[in-house]
């Protein structure tokens, strides 16, 4: 006859068995919540933590909006009264119907006043009258002998001839523009020419009812005396 154990029996059986499961699972309880302890530390070293620059680049400009031109109203003039002028109605009536606080007045442009152009000195053949040094030729004859200075130069190197002098004798009888028309020896060219610009005032030459400018050529002889 097999003999039943009870339950309570069966029970005490593993009563050890539980015991040691239970022990196990506390130590590792507390190996995790020591390790959790150990891995945590409040007191890090912040200072590992590299600071961040803020430049002045990196900060967004601002700029200050535009206010806008206020534009002064322009005023109007409007007429309160229409006049009709008849067509017939002569200028002198129409006085006192125009607006005399015109803010545009009327601007009369003037054209500019351009002088003539001077006429180009006449040539001998074309005058009625030559012109003339004052007293005649033996005055233009003495006034030559009395300033003109024959070069030492030239009479050192025996140099000799005829100078033409050509210039212009203006409608007032001033002598101006004077050159060398065709010359010698230099010194006796710049002789000739230093005693031309002493000369005074001529007659001035004569054509169309006038005195006009004109050329004239002047010879002037140096020689030796004998």
């Amino acid at each position: 006859m097999e003999t039943k154990k009870s339950p309570k029996a069966n029970l005490e059986n593993y009563r050890g068995y539980f015991l040691k499961t239970g022990i196990i699972i506390s130590l590792a309880a507390v190996l995790l919540a020591f390790e959790w302890k150990e891995g945590y530390n409040d007191d890090f070293d912040r200072s590992s933590f590299t600071s961040l620059t803020i430049e002045p680049d990196m900060i967004p400009r601002t700029f200050p909006k535009e206010q806008p031109k206020i534009v002064p109203p322009i005023k109007v003039k409007v007429l309160d009264k229409i006049t009709i002028i008849d067509d017939n109605q002569k200028g002198d009536d129409l006085t006192g119907l125009l607006p005399s606080d015109d803010p545009y007045p009327t601007i009369i442009d003037i054209a500019p006043i351009v002088d003539k152009p001077d006429p180009d000195p006449l040539d001998p053949w074309k005058l009625e009258v030559q012109p003339q040094f004052i007293g005649g030729d033996e005055a233009l004859i003495s006034f030559l002998e009395k300033n003109l200075d024959y070069p030492d130069e030239a009479v050192r190197e025996n140099i000799s001839g005829k100078v033409f002098i050509k210039f212009i004798i203006d409608e007032k009888g001033k002598v101006t523009d004077i050159n060398v028309e065709r010359g010698v020896h230099y010194d006796l060219d710049n002789e000739a020419l230093r005693v031309v610009s002493l000369m005074p005032d001529w007659k001035p030459g004569f054509a169309g009812g006038k005195y006009v400018k004109s050329y004239f050529i002047l010879p002037i002889n140096f020689k030796f005396s004998n």
